[in-house]
């Protein structure tokens, strides 16, 4: 079954206090193209989560977002910077002094000013958190496939119906051809009738409608129009990687709707060849989805 490439996934692990949460992005991008943005310390992991990625996809853009977060439970490290401290008191007991201002300088007035405690957060360890942003990316990936894959069948659904659409119109088209020749044999013998007085050569009337006939001809078209549709739904079942075929599969359904257009010279087949088109139009953007 096809795949979209555009989905989204979120996967968490937590364990002793920490907890990792991991945000699966895919967008459309005609090759595999994959980011990683994760805490600097954990640096070293981004080549092995670039590959778990690109197992997973094989067309479009993938942006992975790592976060890690200590629960409430986790260890805290509360630090005093005993440096700033002194300076703070210094300073305060200077300007006391110098602008004679009552009042006291003590721990909760200096304990107030800017960075003078500081909340450190433990220090990421790639050997000790690894595991657990694995899991989570694991996770994360999951949830993209499956979501890749429901928006896939969804795609997979609007293009068999409108394949069946294109085999209609084709059909009409065919249903249409016989009928342009009586149509043109007809118009010809009034034409010649008016404007001669002696009567019309029949032998050169069929010979003149067999070359219009061959020149606007569209079986082959029509036949070929057929072939790229049945093409298209096998590609349909055949594989997950597919987006490049099917695109390639319409610009040649494209061709052969513009020359049935151009070699129609009827009304009605040019009306089902611009249907034609516009459906082509319309799966064309959604093929730009598929993987």
């Amino acid at each position: 079954m096809i795949k979209s490439m555009t989905g989204f996934g979120r996967g968490e692990a937590e364990r002793e206090g920490t907890k990792v949460t991991v945000e699966a992005v895919s967008v459309n991008n005609r090759f595999c193209d994959v980011s990683i943005r994760l805490p600097r310390s954990l640096s070293e992991m981004e080549p092995r989560l670039a590959e778990m990625a690109r197992k997973r996809v094989q067309r479009g853009r993938v942006n992975l977002s790592v976060t890690c977060k200590e629960m409430e439970s986790g260890e805290k490290s509360l630090e005093v910077d005993m440096e700033l401290a002194r300076v703070y008191r210094d300073r305060l007991f200077a300007l006391q002094k110098e602008l004679d201002l009552g009042g006291s300088v003590d721990v909760q007035l200096i304990a107030s000013r800017p960075d003078v405690f500081k909340y450190e957060p433990k220090e990421l360890v790639s050997d000790q958190i690894g595991p657990l942003v694995s899991e989570a990316s694991e996770a994360a990936l999951d949830a993209l496939e499956q979501m890749r894959r429901t928006e896939g069948k969804h795609l997979y659904d609007d293009f068999v119906e409108r394949i069946g659409t294109l085999e209609d119109l084709i059909r009409r088209i065919e249903e249409k051809a016989p009928e342009r020749v009586e149509r043109l044999r007809d118009r010809l013998r009034e034409q010649i009738e008016r404007l001669l007085t002696r009567q019309v050569d029949e032998q050169r009337l069929a010979m003149e409608i067999a070359i219009f006939a061959e020149r606007s001809d569209v079986t082959e078209e029509c036949v070929r129009f057929r072939s790229h549709n049945q093409q298209f739904l096998t590609t349909l079942e055949t594989g997950e990687t597919v987006g490049r075929k099917l695109n390639f599969l319409l610009q040649e359904m494209n061709r052969e709707a513009n020359t049935i257009g151009s070699k129609s010279n009827d009304a009605d087949i040019s009306h089902f060849a611009v249907s034609i088109k516009e459906e082509l139009e319309k799966l064309r953007e959604q093929v730009q989805n598929v993987e």
